[in-house]
C-alpha cells in the first residue's frame, strides 16, 4: 500500500498545490497524535548531569554504538532530505520525480 502515497501527494501537488498538500498532511499528523493524549503517561525517573552525559558517549564502552548511530543518522539525512531536494533539481519536474519515486519504492 504504501507505493501509494508519492502518487496521492503528486496528484494533490499537481491538481492542488504545494499548499493545500502540506494542509492535508498537517491535518494527518495532527489526528494521528490524538491517541497519544488518550494514554496514561508512563515516567521512569533519570538523573543525569551534561558531564555525565558526554562521559558516557565519549568513553570506549559506547564508542561503537556512537560511530553507528552517527552513521545511521547521515544515511537517513541523505535518504530524507537531500537526495528529494537533488532529484527534484535534476528532473525539473514533479511528474518525473514522482515517478521514479514511486517506483523505486515498488522494487524494494
Amino acid at each position: 500500500m504504501h507505493i501509494f502515497a508519492p502518487l496521492i501527494g503528486g496528484a494533490i501537488a499537481y491538481y492542488s498545490g504545494f499548499a493545500f498538500l502540506y494542509m492535508v498532511g498537517a491535518i494527518l499528523i495532527i489526528i494521528g497524535t490524538i491517541p497519544l493524549f488518550l494514554s496514561n503517561d508512563n515516567y521512569e525517573k533519570i538523573e543525569f548531569n551534561p558531564y555525565s552525559i558526554f562521559k558516557k558517549i565519549f568513553s570506549g564502552k559506547e564508542r561503537g554504538a556512537m560511530i553507528s548511530f552517527s552513521g545511521h543518522a547521515i544515511e537517513s539525512i541523505i535518504g530524507r532530505v537531500i537526495w528529494p531536494v537533488f532529484l527534484i533539481t535534476i528532473l525539473a519536474t514533479m511528474e518525473k520525480t514522482g515517478l521514479i519515486v514511486a517506483l523505486s519504492m515498488n522494487l524494494q
